[in-house]
């Protein structure tokens, strides 16, 4: 039997913060949803026990890019080193790619790599606009999860579906 200890708690907020409305009017009336934080008490795990995957559509609307910053492009520079050192330049998958910045910037870098986001909006046939699973019959050698896990209900069973879609082999790197 789990056990857990509410953390806090606050009601209808916009289940999107980075989603763009054509109008103020539609800002207003955005889909909203409640927050209910709480500890699993067995895995020391926090997350949001009202939430609704249901609700949550990802399209062209929804725009998270970050690397309109310069400081945030160095960052991305790093972290695609660090891939290049550990996962390799071959076979690798960018999990979640938004609108391909990171996923470009690996190619510049001679990194083999396929994206897959339901959001993207580029021309990038390198990116498919959906999810990564089984069904593709791809196999990577390193699976990139940026800026991906925070949007999970349930982040292991995700992980063990990567594992499973990826044929139960590669590495997966979260965010660095």
């Amino acid at each position: 039997m789990k056990q857990f200890r509410d953390l806090y708690s606050i009601d209808q907020l916009p289940i999107f913060q980075n989603r763009m409305y054509d109008t103020e009017a539609e800002a207003i009336a955005c889909p909203k949803g409640d927050v209910r934080l709480v500890e699993d008490l067995q895995t020391g795990l926090v997350y949001n026990a009202s939430f609704r995957p249901e609700f949550m559509v990802y399209d062209e609307h929804y725009q998270n890019e970050q690397a309109v910053s310069p400081l945030f492009q160095e960052h991305l520079i790093y972290v695609a080193q660090i891939i290049k050192r550990s996962i390799g330049s071959d076979g690798i998958v960018e999990v979640g790619c938004g609108k391909g910045y990171f996923l470009e910037l690996l190619l510049q870098k001679g990194i083999d790599v396929t994206g897959f986001d339901p959001a993207y909006e580029g021309i990038n046939t390198r990116i498919e606009r959906h999810y990564f699973e089984p069904s593709l019959g791809i196999k990577a050698n390193g699976l990139i999860l940026r800026n991906v896990l925070e949007h999970i209900q349930e982040p292991v069973d995700f992980l063990m579906s990567l594992k499973y879609a990826n044929g139960g082999s590669g590495l997966i790197r979260k965010h660095f």
